[in-house]
């Protein structure tokens, strides 16, 4: 396995459930990371970005009084070079087709991964997300990562199984298939494969 330093990076988690932060926390902290600001509401967390420039977000789905579909939606849409291209992952315990499309084409989510979190499931979710290229686009009403992009095939050992639902709760198996054809980097609750996961990317 390729040797990482997370030293330097900076990442900022957002998620109502104090447990649930300091779950996120400690895994980052046993990844290697030293610089992790939690936030409880993603209210403010516009103005928190502008000050502090993270290098990844991690936020959860169910939020009150703003959703983690609904903070990435304004994140993608600031028109802000300081954190409108920051790599985010939306974590959620409902893998579900809906809330999967919504995280592609609708928010502009890098990365969904399923709960329950893991040290090295959270570890091949950001390890993909730096290896991969980058590629925005803006059509009609959406701005994040592009969709079209299929060059390079899925590589590595932690590729999902060919058959999406074998082995797999039928919510994560329908999401799974759901982020088959597009770039979205989707962890489910299998996969936790010694190599990071690799997306197709320009």
């Amino acid at each position: 396995m390729t040797a990482y330093d997370f030293e330097k990076l900076r990442v900022l988690a957002i998620d109502d459930n104090r447990f649930t932060l300091s779950v996120i926390k400690s895994l980052l902290d046993t990844m290697g990371v030293k610089t992790v600001f939690c936030m409880s509401k993603g209210t403010n967390a516009l103005e928190i970005m502008k000050q502090w420039q993270p290098d990844v977000l991690i936020v959860d789905q169910v939020m009150q009084p703003i959703s983690g579909l609904d903070l990435i939606r304004q994140i993608r849409d600031s028109d802000s070079d300081k954190y409108s291209f920051v790599p985010i992952v939306l974590v959620t315990a409902h893998a579900s087709k809906e809330v999967v499309h919504r995280a592609r084409f609708w928010a502009g989510a890098d990365a969904v991964l399923v709960k329950p979190l893991s040290a090295r499931r959270l570890f091949n979710c950001i390890v993909a997300l730096y290896e991969s290229d980058r590629t925005f686009v803006r059509t009609g009403d959406y701005f994040g990562p592009d969709r079209r992009v299929k060059d390079r095939p899925f590589e590595g050992e932690g590729r999902r199984a060919e058959d999406p639902a074998q082995d797999k709760p039928e919510g994560a198996a329908v999401a799974a298939a759901a982020a088959d054809d597009g770039d979205l980097l989707f962890i489910g609750v299998d996969d936790d494969a010694d190599e990071p996961p690799r997306r197709a990317s320009a």
